[in-house]
């Protein structure tokens, strides 16, 4: 057989390989348990999907404008009141 064959041959069998462990491997994982741990990295991972959601939501909201969205108002207070005399 030339060398080219053989490099052809091992290929083949590699990936052969590969797949079969990548079949077996997936029925014969073991489930994840439910503990605090994996509670507390679940609800991180939805806080933190739901501030994504709302930074996009306001970004959408406020797109064709110049400015950025502002967390805080500022009040400009007007002038007194005029006195009749």
């Amino acid at each position: 057989m030339s060398t080219t064959m053989w490099v052809i041959l091992v290929l083949v069998l590699v990936v052969v390989g590969v797949y079969a462990f990548s079949r077996s491997s997936r029925r014969d994982a073991a489930p994840i348990r439910e503990t605090a741990a994996t509670r507390s990295l679940e609800a991180e991972r939805a806080k933190s999907a739901a501030a994504g959601d709302e930074l996009e939501e306001g970004l959408e909201d406020t797109f064709p404008a110049s400015d950025p969205v502002s967390a805080t108002s500022t009040v400009t207070p007007g002038a007194p009141p005029k006195q009749s005399l």
